[in-house]
């Protein structure tokens, strides 16, 4: 006697950025200090974050470079000792240090689109925002990656 075989169903591609999981969903307010967002990237263990402003909408992108680099623009240097500028850090916020020029994804572009931009922008992380400009996360190339070999 044969067993009957189980129906299998086959596996839908993935065909818009919406349907990629899992995503990055670090954002941090343009009003938060430099102190601020470098103690919530480092308990993140993140080396970027999404920037938005307070209805949510995306404004741009904070890096670890950049507050790499702001710290070093307010040290006092000593040797590799250096002693942050604690005022500025506590004074200025990201957005005056923020990267604006972000390109973005939609969650409505197609897979294909979004693989074709971050290859051609060299980017391994890339923004998504609905169609109100909100941001919807960030999707790595890992994540693309993951989502389509599930389709293989």
């Amino acid at each position: 006697m044969t067993q009957a075989q189980p129906e299998t169903l086959p596996v839908t591609a993935p065909q818009f950025v919406r349907d990629i999981n899992p995503r990055d969903w670090l954002a941090i307010d343009a009003d938060t200090t430099l102190r601020a967002a470098m103690e919530q990237l480092t308990n993140e263990n993140a080396q970027r974050s999404a920037v938005i402003d307070t209805s949510g909408r995306l404004l741009g992108i904070i890096t670890d470079a950049m507050l790499l680099e702001a710290l070093e623009k307010g040290s006092k240097g000593i040797g590799p000792f250096r002693h942050m500028n604690a005022e500025r850090m506590d004074s200025s916020t990201v957005s005056e240090i923020m990267r604006r020029d972000v390109v973005t994804a939609t969650d409505d572009m197609s897979i294909d689109d979004a693989i074709r931009l971050m290859t051609e922008k060299g980017l391994k992380r890339i923004p998504v925002i609905d169609a109100g400009g909100k941001f919807a996360g960030m999707i790595r190339r890992d994540s693309i990656l993951i989502a389509l070999s599930r389709q293989m």
